[in-house]
């Protein structure tokens, strides 16, 4: 976590003189029986490229795994508008090596590490009116489809942020608030 946030730090500088809309997001995630909760920021700069970075932690039980992710997204239009994107990123997992049982399925969790990701999709991030992003997100050998939208809060800056993310299997449902300026 330290690391990302030193990048954070050192790429501030960059992101507030260029033309940037900033996001930041809090969430609640329910997947079965598993919990979770996201923190993150996006900067989507100069229309064209959205950094993002982010914290997530997830428990069953009294057994928890937290990630640090941090990726980069170019939009072949404008993110004001809509586009389609490609982008890449790492996701660092922090897990002792466990299996999770529940009544359903069992749950095999590796040790800790960091594994890269690619994303394609398209997505909508102005800050004004609904924002949505539609993707796919390879990592690790396996594809998870994911979908979210943000709706504002009357005419303030905050919003309704809700998704659904899903690798074939049980889905994962999100909801929380996010802060654009």
């Amino acid at each position: 976590m330290q690391k990302y946030g030193l990048a954070l730090l050192l790429i501030l500088p960059v992101i507030s003189h260029a033309e940037t809309v900033h996001f930041f997001d809090a969430s609640i995630t329910q997947q079965k029986d598993i919990d979770g909760y996201t923190i993150g920021y996006t900067g989507v700069i100069n229309e064209k490229f959205a950094l993002g970075v982010g914290y997530s932690e997830a428990s069953l039980g009294n057994q928890t795994v937290s990630a640090t992710s941090a990726g980069l997204n170019f939009g072949f239009d404008s993110f004001d508008t809509g586009t389609a994107l490609v982008g890449i990123g790492i996701a660092n997992v922090n897990s002792p090596s466990q299996t999770i049982s529940t009544s359903l399925y069992d749950i095999e969790l590796e040790t800790g590490g960091s594994d890269i990701f690619v994303e394609i999709g398209y997505a909508k991030m102005s800050g004004e009116g609904g924002d949505y992003k539609l993707s796919l997100v390879s990592m690790d050998g396996e594809i998870t489809a994911g979908a979210s939208v943000r709706a504002p809060i009357m005419d303030s800056n905050w919003a309704l942020q809700v998704g659904i993310a899903t690798d074939g299997t049980t889905p994962a449902l999100s909801v929380g608030a996010s802060l654009a300026f």
